[in-house]
Parts: C-alpha cells; structure tokens; sequence
C-alpha cells in the first residue's frame, strides 16, 4: 500500500481568502527562551489551508463538522483531470472526460494543476465548477468533492451582485462536502481511498484535515 497527502503544509502568513486573517503562530513555552518545553499557540481561520467545509457554512441550521461521523471521512475516491484555465467553468463532461467515472456515494477530487500555483497571486485566478455539477453530484449522493482550488466558485474578483454562493448551496445543501485546497504531488492513480479526518471542532463551520490518499 502506498499513501500520500494530498495536504499543504501550514506556514504562518500562508495565502488565503484574501478577506480572512493567515496564520498567526508564536511560542507560550519556547525551550529557546529557557523554558523546560515548547509549547506554540496558532491562531487561523476555519476556512484556512487544506480544509473540508460543512453545510453549517453556508445554512444557518446546517450541520457542523463535528456531527459526522467518522466513517463519513473515509471511503473510495476517482480523480479527475479536466482541462481548465482560468475564465472557464469545469462541466459535467469535462469532469467525465478528465478521468473515471465516480459511482454512487464516491468521492470526487478534481485535479486542475492549479495547487501547484499556491503562494501565488495567480492562485486567486483560478477556474471554477459549473453550478450544473452540483446538481448531477447530488444525484449520485457523492460524499464529497475535493479540488486543488481556493473554491469551486468564481473569483472573488469575477463576481457581480448576482452572486450568492450558488455552488456551495447546491453541494452542502445536498449533504455533498467539499473540501478545498488540495494539492496533487502525482495524479497516476485515478481511483484511490481517502482517509481525511477533519479536526472535529465543536460547532466548526470547516475542518482543517490532512487529506491522505492510498492506493
């Protein structure tokens, strides 16, 4: 069995939402300072790096990430490579051309080449998922959609007054997680099993995990 991490690693000042805070790290116990032990306080928002968001993020009465179980964060996944670039919208066919099939209750990983842009102001130009694609996961009761993007939404810079989060709705409205910022180090394996444990936060609107794959 090999296994891999599909997970930024956390760095203080980390690129982000551009409207949130970064991380934030410092010492309360540091061996440097004399200290018998290192202890570091990080302070981060929920949305920030490698994480999974909950249908709370976007509905009021939505469940939190701390009432999944276990299992929910475990199970077979098929990585798709469609062919994007910044301005276009990721279809139904273009996920279905890029890769194998998902069955029912899979969990989709959307691999566009844009991790490898992350730190990058180019980053936060990046392609987005069709709102047709939310409902055709729905239909299939995937788990999940994971994608190497900041979100599966239009740029923050492309929106008009129209916009109202149309893709997150669609997918956690239908109890299809989604988990963002991912970053594919190999994409030869097309049908994987995901092991992605979200830190189970009381109430957590989002999950930071470190999204593992084996094969």
């Amino acid at each position: 069995m090999s296994v891999l991490s599909l997970s930024h690693y956390w760095v203080p000042g980390m690129q982000g939402v551009p409207i949130l805070p970064t991380v934030e790290a410092d010492h309360v116990l540091n061996i440097n300072r004399g200290d018998a032990i290192r202890v570091q306080h990080i302070s981060a928002p929920s949305h920030m790096g490698t994480h999974i968001d909950a249908p709370s993020h976007t509905f009021a009465d939505g469940k939190t990430i701390d009432e999944y179980p276990l299992e929910r964060f475990i199970g077979n996944a098929v990585i798709s490579s469609p062919t994007c670039s910044y301005g276009t919208t990721i279809t139904v066919d273009d996920i279905l051309a890029g890769g194998p099939a998902p069955s029912r209750g899979d969990m989709l990983l959307i691999h566009t080449g844009w991790g490898e842009k992350f730190g990058d102001p180019e980053y936060l130009s990046h392609p987005s998922l069709d709102e047709s694609v939310a409902a055709w996961a729905a239909d299939l009761e995937l788990n999940l959609i994971g994608m190497d993007l900041l979100t599966p939404e239009l740029p923050a810079q492309d929106r008009d007054e129209s916009f109202a989060f149309q893709l997150h709705r669609g997918l956690l409205g239908a109890d299809v997680l989604i988990a963002e910022n991912l970053f594919f180090p190999r994409v030869e394996e097309r049908q994987v099993r995901v092991v992605a444990a979200p830190v189970a936060m009381s109430g957590g609107d989002a999950g930071w995990t470190n999204f593992v794959v084996e094969w």
